[in-house]
């Protein structure tokens, strides 16, 4: 009876030792997620619940792809750039009717706009693998991001002239087309950085549209209601992302969070950049399950039916330590 024990015991022993192998060795545990990812809503997507039609007179409803006309906005831009740069670094006098704008600047200034009035027009957006390098360099900007900031900017710029000249209702036109350049940058859900560009734009757009038609002779009450309750939502979106932010692009946060993100946002946007995340941290992680965990995933988005996770994932991978430096 006492041999017979101890073979039980022994064996009992022999598959818990296999457990704790099969668990600790072959299949990586890795660090769990904290609280700050485990909040209630956190992976939801962080929308605007108010329509564009309810801010603004446009209706983007148009077949096509505004990302076409979006980028041959940009490509008026980058032929004009230092025309276009040092009016740029000039928005306060344009703004008080002090700086020189003479026909070339107005004219490319217009037409800059009139392309963005054409994709404002429509119902969607596609820029980013469009209009874009089919690859991401890891790291929290995205080049392309800038780009559309630097439209948005320029609708701005031409805006403030025809405030200048006390033409509010051309001014109102081009912030609405910014306001919707905007709402399709965000739309897209690209990359992170891509939808805080977006929401920088629309937010600028909804200020001075908010200023305009609390003008007298230009009182648009019925729109006035409709910019607050859409800004107030818009900021409750800025918020999220800058929290999550904080979290993915932070050296120092626990990686159990950026694998949740990775896995489980309802945002493609932050997913794409948990996943650009996981480059970096092949490099700055020390448990050895975490390594194998990343490696996981990179392998798994690699092939990922999504070609923005597949590129990420890509990108992840083929990062090299001289990179990380």
């Amino acid at each position: 009876m006492g041999n017979k024990l101890g073979w039980i015991l022994a064996g009992a022993l022999a598959i818990a030792g296999g457990l704790l192998f099969l668990f600790v060795v072959v299949i990586p545990r890795p660090s769990r997620p904290t609280a700050a990812t485990q909040k209630k809503g956190f992976m939801e997507l962080k929308d605007v619940g108010v329509g564009p039609g309810e801010v603004v007179s446009l209706q983007p409803s148009a077949p096509g792809n505004a990302g076409d006309d979006y980028f041959k906005a940009l490509t008026l831009y980058k032929e004009n750039k230092k025309l276009l740069e040092e009016v740029l670094e000039n928005f306060d006098k344009v703004q008080e009717g002090r700086y020189p704008f003479h026909f070339q600047l107005l004219q490319v200034l217009m037409n800059i706009d009139e392309h963005v009035a054409a994709g404002a027009a429509r119902e969607e957006m596609a820029y980013t693998f469009v209009h874009t390098p089919k690859h991401f360099v890891i790291g929290y900007r995205y080049g392309p991001a800038g780009d559309l900031r630097n439209v948005s900017d320029c609708l701005s710029v031409l805006a403030a002239h025809y405030i200048s000249h006390k033409d509010f209702a051309r001014a109102a036109k081009v912030f609405e087309h910014q306001f919707i350049l905007g709402w399709h940058m965000m739309r897209e859900r690209s990359r992170a950085a891509m939808v805080e560009c977006g929401i920088a734009a629309q937010e600028n757009a909804l200020s001075y549209l908010q200023w305009i038609y609390s003008q007298p002779g230009q009182e648009r009450k019925e729109r006035l209601g409709a910019i607050g309750r859409y800004g107030s939502e818009l900021r409750n979106v800025r918020k999220a992302y800058e929290k999550k932010f904080s979290i993915v692009w932070n050296r120092k946060q626990p990686p159990g969070d950026v694998f949740n993100i990775a896995e489980n946002d309802k945002d493609r946007a932050w997913r794409v950049d948990a996943i650009l995340r996981l480059g970096w941290m092949r490099f700055s992680v020390t448990r050895r399950n975490d390594i194998k965990y990343i490696n996981k995933l990179i392998n798994e988005y690699c092939s990922s039916s999504d070609p923005l996770e597949a590129a990420a994932a890509k990108a992840a991978r083929d990062m090299t330590r001289e990179d990380l430096n």
